[in-house]
């Protein structure tokens, strides 16, 4: 038996990744010095990195839907949230000094 399939124009796949701000299924935001709010999973966050697992696990911001990131700017931490969701990351002469800022996230 075989089945032939034709004329069938294949869908581009969600990329499920992609922050949308009024995505429900988003857990948590980390809002920033600059008062930029960076949103996310905590399972996503504390399966990629140590901190936030300690912080999401350990701490009262296990029971927190907004968590406060001191001494970050939103561009650092957007950068290293970007690395946990997609494990990999362009270093730029211009990002070179926001991604040592996060460094010790990690």
């Amino acid at each position: 038996m075989q089945l032939a399939i034709q004329n069938i124009k294949k869908i581009p796949e969600p990329n499920i990744w992609e922050p949308k701000k009024d995505d429900f299924f988003y857990d948590i935001k980390l809002e920033t010095d600059d008062g930029k709010i960076i949103y996310g999973h905590k399972v996503v966050l504390a399966s990629a990195c140590q901190y936030f697992n300690a912080m999401f696990t350990n701490f009262e911001e296990k029971d927190q839907d907004l968590v406060i990131m001191r001494q970050l700017n939103s561009s650092a931490l957007q950068l290293f949230v970007d690395f946990m969701y997609f494990e990999e990351i362009m270093v730029t002469e211009k990002n070179v000094q926001l991604i040592k800022a996060v460094a010790y996230l990690g």
